[in-house]
């Protein structure tokens, strides 16, 4: 036969195949008898991107609302003293390389046991399986297990996870990074924080991501908002630059003024703006107890965020709902809008919704106050504590605590980025 033919053939093969997907949205024509389906299909791996905002979006994600771990039909077996599955543990990466994208979760453990690391994968098409076991032998997070972010710290093109881990107690911070053998490997990064949220971007433009971390009541370190600087090391992957980044912006407990930067910082987010400049935003509580979220520009150099003090401009205007403040739990930049969203939930969980910040102006800071959308009615199963932005223009669910997505369930709900 022609080669010139053969390779047309050969290529058309390919375009049928396709390639890529998310959330175990790939295709692919069905192996022979004698190939092992675990195995199938293998494509080029997925790129991770350096900001965990980023990858959190990926619109190649097909399927960012996950059951239960224990509810899921492809896992049959559990630990005895394995519970419920933390909602907020989850994220997606390539994880297994094979041109798909994973998720990593934490089922939290009972009897003050630290809680156990799954890595799934969606085969055949039809179902999430637990391969935890091809890439990590130790699958002990932390017994607070907190948010989950995917990032690629150690710059060798594979998506590495930092795990957020105390909350109301100190707990050591916990990432899993990737190494060139595929393997994953559990590094206690020495940080001990009361851990809530966590955020990665490349703040100095090197070539390690750096970390944005909320610390609110923390003793060890005072500092409720805290900056690490990635260094790309496998034993000390972060080292603290809070002072040196954040001049001016000190939150230490009850002791800021004046009273502009949040006092008690839960949430941080570092979010591409304004040509793709990474902004940081914060959000907790101001000294007088109510609510409050602050946008700090990146200055490129550094101090990178110095502008904390400068007035009221920054900080986003309060929601409510029937006089109970609310606090921003998820937080977007669409461009097209020119426009945040901030996802606002009440403390008690029992209201939410999305709230829209027209930006005024980028140099000053300004936002305007926006419309707020909420749903009809409170969705079963409660609220998610997490949404993301897909490919058509929505806010959807980014939960591991779903129980179905039908419309009116916690994982059905949807807003619209207009």
């Amino acid at each position: 036969m022609n080669y010139k033919l053969l390779s047309l053939l050969w290529l058309c093969a390919l375009a049928l195949i396709g390639c890529g997907g998310g959330g175990g949205g790939s295709t692919s024509s069905s192996p022979s008898a004698s190939q092992n389906v675990d195995s199938w299909p293998i494509y080029a791996a997925l790129a991770s991107a350096t900001s965990s905002y980023a990858n959190k979006n990926d619109t190649r994600l097909l399927r960012s609302q996950i059951d239960d771990v224990k509810s899921l039909p492809g896992i049959s077996s559990f630990d005895a003293n394995e519970l419920a599955t933390s909602p907020v543990s989850l994220t997606f990466g390539d994880f297994f390389q094979d041109g798909q994208l994973s998720a990593f979760v934490v089922v939290k453990r009972s009897g003050g046991q630290a809680g156990k690391v799954y890595f799934l994968r969606w085969k055949d098409d039809s179902k999430w399986v637990d391969d935890t076991a091809r890439i990590l032998s130790n699958r002990a997070a932390c017994v607070n297990n907190q948010y989950a972010i995917t990032s690629d710290f150690n710059n060798d093109g594979k998506p590495d996870v930092f795990l957020s881990c105390g909350g109301t107690v100190e707990e050591e911070q916990l990432v899993f990074l990737s190494s060139s053998n595929g393997a994953y490997t559990r590094v206690g990064t020495g940080l001990i924080l009361k851990g809530n949220r966590a955020s990665a971007g490349k703040i100095d433009g090197d070539n390690y991501p750096d970390l944005v971390l909320s610390n609110k009541d923390g003793t060890t370190h005072l500092e409720s908002l805290m900056v690490f600087r990635g260094t790309g090391g496998s034993v000390a992957p972060f080292e603290d630059k809070t002072s040196a980044w954040l001049t001016n912006c000190l939150v230490n407990q009850g002791q800021y003024s004046p009273p502009t930067m949040p006092v008690r910082v839960e949430q941080v987010f570092l979010i591409p703006t304004l040509n793709n400049r990474l902004d940081l935003v914060v959000s907790g509580e101001l000294s007088s107890g109510v609510k409050s979220q602050m946008w700090m520009k990146n200055q490129s150099t550094p101090p990178f965020f110095t502008n904390c003090t400068s007035g009221t401009s920054n900080l986003f205007p309060t929601v409510s709902f029937s006089g109970d403040t609310a606090i921003m739990m998820d937080l977007f930049y669409v461009s097209s809008t020119d426009s945040f969203y901030g996802y606002m939930q009440t403390a008690a969980g029992n209201a939410a919704g999305m709230k829209k910040f027209p930006v005024n102006s980028h140099t000053s800071l300004n936002l305007g106050n926006g419309t707020l959308a909420t749903p009809g009615s409170n969705p079963a199963g409660g609220f998610p504590g997490m949404f993301r932005l897909n490919g058509s223009n929505q806010f959807i669910a980014y939960d591991a605590g779903c129980s179905g997505t039908a419309s009116g369930t916690r994982c059905g709900l949807v807003f619209s980025a207009n």
